[in-house]
Parts: structure tokens; sequence; C-alpha cells
């Protein structure tokens, strides 16, 4: 009877460990999504296409900003899918973010755009607050000249 009993909890414990390993492998492929994809002079929105097709991702862009984009060749394969995504924006001076299902393209800030705190410290601000207290308001001092109701 003991004999049986232990056979029994060994067949269980292998079971056990052969579907841990499976569900293991299934977890990692769903995280490191892939892409195999060779296309010569394509555009942003061919790539996006094919990223969607491929990994059931999303992707979210303004046509104006993928509008200058310079067309490409690419070669990728089993190629992640962040290192696709940097190759072929980085080309357009564009970034992204990945949130659950979905891809966010977005233009990418250049140093000409980042403003310096100089310029905003020199500007002559003048706010009156609905309320028409005299106080600070967010660190600004209301001006009788020039105002500009919030």
């Amino acid at each position: 009877m003991y004999e049986i009993l232990a056979k029994i909890l060994r067949v269980m414990k292998l079971t056990v460990f052969l579907l841990f390993l499976a569900l293991t492998q299934v977890c990692a492929e769903g995280y490191s999504q892939s892409i195999t994809y060779k296309g010569k002079n394509i555009t942003l929105k061919q790539v996006f296409n094919e990223i969607n097709k491929q990994t059931g991702y999303n992707v979210f862009w303004s046509s104006g900003i993928i509008a200058g984009a310079p067309r490409m060749d690419v070669n990728f394969e089993n190629t992640p899918l962040r290192v696709v995504l940097e190759t072929c924006l980085q080309r357009a001076h564009l970034t992204y973010s990945i949130e659950e299902k979905s891809i966010i393209i977005q233009a990418g800030i250049r140093a000409r755009d980042i403003i310096e705190p100089r310029a905003v410290e020199a500007a002559d601000l003048h706010v009156l607050d609905r309320f028409g207290l005299n106080g600070k308001i967010g660190g600004l001092r209301p001006s009788d000249r020039n105002e500009t109701r919030c």
C-alpha cells in the first residue's frame, strides 16, 4: 500500500514540475514579442501595420508626426519589439511608450524645443484671479496693468 502511494506521489510531483515548465515557457514568450519583417523603401505606417499583425499591439500615432518620416530599408529577423521601434523611430526623431497592449508614438523633444528657465523668469506676466484676491497666485502677484483674467 505504501509503495503504491509513493509511486502516485512521484507521478504527481513530476506532473506538477512539467506543468510548471510548460507554463513558464508560455509566459516568457508572451513578454518577449519579436518581429520578423523585411522591406525596402517602406514607410513607418507599413512597419506599424506589421507590428500590429505579428504582436497584436495597437499602434497609435498622429498622421502629422509621421508624414515627414523618411522611408527606410529594414531587415528584422526575430528582433525584439523594442529594438524594432527604437531603430525605426530614431531615424524620424520620434519616441514611443508602451501601455499594456498599446504603443503610443510621439514627437521627440529636440534641444531647441526646451525652454530655458531664464526666458520664463524674464517674461512680464500679469494675473488677476477670478475672485479679485490680491495675494499670490501660483507664485505670481496680480498687477493693475496688462491684466488677464483666468
